[in-house]
């Protein structure tokens, strides 16, 4: 296959790509942030997380008081009268966090199958009729690229740094270590599934005559769009 390369169509597809790295950090934020919202919790967004007010106040106190009397207890694994109340808390508040940590990366990978399905129903015998829906539809499919992102330049700092965990804090680890996985599973996981999603659109459903130019401009313009709102923009607009 002959390499063809279209100045006009890599600055398009540079931008597109600048902007939607930008997009979707902030929509992958707002799933954090809608479900926290949800739960009661009071809430803010940054340029790559969200904060909120972590637990009720009242039940925090509550916790920290009988924590407080049943201290040798609670460290000992022995039973107290307050056993049942104080568990009971504890375990909402994991439970909410459990609940946010999955909105990020369930927006995400939702709004990424949407735009796979449909891009694969309407391209799927021919890439002939390539319209602009079609590639909007193509940046949505991509948002799987997060799932593959996340891991391997987790893996990378790892492997540079020499300290640190394999996965870093991610959502997926969290979400790993809450329901009692190895640290990676969801990762992994959901990284071969965004692996074998990015490549299908890639490879198999934008048209060969673009593939070249568009692959060019995904590296460079994904690059410019995570440095730059990550460590440029990003920190002065939503701080």
């Amino acid at each position: 296959m002959k390499l063809v390369f279209s100045l006009k169509n890599f600055i398009i597809f540079s931008v597109a790509f600048f902007l939607f790295t930008i997009i979707g950090t902030i929509l992958h934020e707002y799933g954090h942030l809608l479900v926290a919202k949800s739960l009661g919790y009071e809430t803010k967004l940054h340029y790559g997380s969200m904060s909120y007010q972590k637990y009720n106040s009242n039940i925090n106190d509550t916790i920290i008081e009988l924590f407080e009397r049943n201290k040798y207890a609670i460290q000992n694994k022995k039973d107290f009268t307050e056993k049942l109340e104080f568990y009971t808390l504890v375990n909402k508040q994991q439970k909410d966090s459990f609940l946010i940590r999955i909105g990020g990366p369930f927006q995400t990978i939702i709004t990424g199958l949407i735009g796979f399905f449909l891009l694969y129903k309407r391209n799927r015998l021919s890439t002939s009729h390539f319209t602009k829906i079609d590639w909007f539809l193509v940046f949505l499919s991509l948002f799987w690229l997060r799932q593959i992102f996340n891991p391997v330049f987790s893996v990378l700092k790892r492997f540079f740094r020499g300290n640190g965990t394999l996965f870093g804090r991610g959502d997926e680890t969290e979400i790993a270590k809450y329901l009692n996985l190895p640290i990676g599973t969801i990762d992994v996981i959901l990284g071969l599934i965004g692996l074998f999603i990015c490549f299908f659109v890639v490879f198999k459903l934008t048209p060969i005559k673009h593939r070249y130019t568009f692959i060019l401009s995904g590296l460079i313009g994904g690059s410019l769009g995570f440095y730059i709102w990550m460590y440029k923009i990003g920190p002065l607009i939503l701080p």
